[in-house]
């Protein structure tokens, strides 16, 4: 979280996918990710403002939260569009 923080300076919950990846990099998320696995999550968290496209980067880490602490099954409770997006990020529970 205090990466994202770091470029969020406005404090508007975004960041640029510029930003995101350099992130994700750092953190060593994006190693373990398939190129398509990241673009689902870029594209799952994409804000359009005017002719910017920047990542949510507080519901990404909500969604990432409850991923993490939450079965698969129930996350459907939790979140609709979060059991689609788990679906996308592990093929076997389509």
């Amino acid at each position: 979280k205090p990466m994202f923080f770091d470029f969020d300076l406005p404090t508007t919950g975004l960041v640029s996918q510029n930003q995101f990846h350099r992130v994700l990099h750092t953190v060593g998320l994006a190693e373990i990710l398939r190129q398509e696995e990241l673009d689902a999550i870029c594209k799952r968290f994409l804000v359009i403002r005017g002719n910017k496209r920047d990542i949510d980067y507080v519901e990404f880490l909500a969604q990432l939260d409850a991923i993490i602490s939450v079965d698969p099954i129930t996350l459907e409770e939790q979140s609709p569009t979060g059991v689609e997006w788990y679906k996308q990020l592990h093929s076997c529970c389509s």
